[in-house]
């Protein structure tokens, strides 16, 4: 389920509204990418890229935010200068969310390569490139061929 959120509003999705087949620690960090708070939604996609492929049911959602640059917050999550925090932004926290998912995010990945905006694409085609280890830049094609060719791999 995705859901808009405008500066200030309240998320109106709750662990209850997402399958109840996922595990109640994936459902909960798919409600916190829709918190009105920015840290709550850069660290609920760092913490489900964290799960890894238990947490394939976030896809969607994680590519919901990836357009998501409404504040540059710090994380516990990497290092700057040694000071223990990364500057990031949801968007940022959620394509590295959509490489650590592999191959179940490439379908999804490679649709967003169509999105009008280009830093939504970068995003996209930069997660692709950590799944593959290749660059196709932003050409579909490409990609579908390889998706195609190799997805059984």
């Amino acid at each position: 389920m995705l859901l808009s959120l405008d500066a200030g509003a309240e998320s109106k999705l709750e662990p209850d509204d997402i399958s109840s087949s996922q595990s109640a620690a994936v459902r909960s960090k798919i409600a916190k990418l829709y918190s009105s708070k920015a840290i709550e939604r850069a660290q609920a996609a760092y913490d489900l890229g964290e799960m890894g492929t238990r947490a394939k049911a976030s896809i969607p959602d994680l590519i919901g935010i990836l357009s998501d640059d409404s504040s540059h917050i710090t994380l516990p999550s990497g290092y700057v200068d040694g000071l223990g925090y990364q500057i990031t932004t949801p968007a940022e926290e959620a394509s590295t969310a959509l490489s650590k998912m592999g191959k179940l995010a490439i379908t999804a990945l490679i649709s967003v390569l169509q999105n009008e905006n280009a830093t939504v694409r970068k995003r996209a085609n930069d997660a692709l490139i950590k799944i593959t280890g290749i660059d196709f830049g932003e050409d579909i094609s490409k990609w579908q061929k390889w998706y195609h060719q190799n997805k059984e791999k």
